[in-house]
């Protein structure tokens, strides 16, 4: 007759299992998008950008 150790230690490494898996889908997605902040230019703090339409004064 088979002990419930067994099943336990099945049901422990499913649970770890599924507590994984995010993490790795996670780090792989990190690892496939491209660096935002590379692209776009550093622009300085406190200098208002003319072609702002948040402004409310651009074209």
């Amino acid at each position: 007759m088979p002990s419930g150790n067994a099943g336990r230690a099945r049901v422990s490494l499913l649970l770890i299992a599924l507590m994984l898996v995010p993490t790795i889908i996670s780090f792989s997605a990190l690892a496939i998008e491209p660096e935002k902040e590379q692209v776009n230019p550093p622009t300085e703090l406190g200098i208002a950008m003319d072609e702002d339409p948040s402004r409310g004064w651009g074209s």
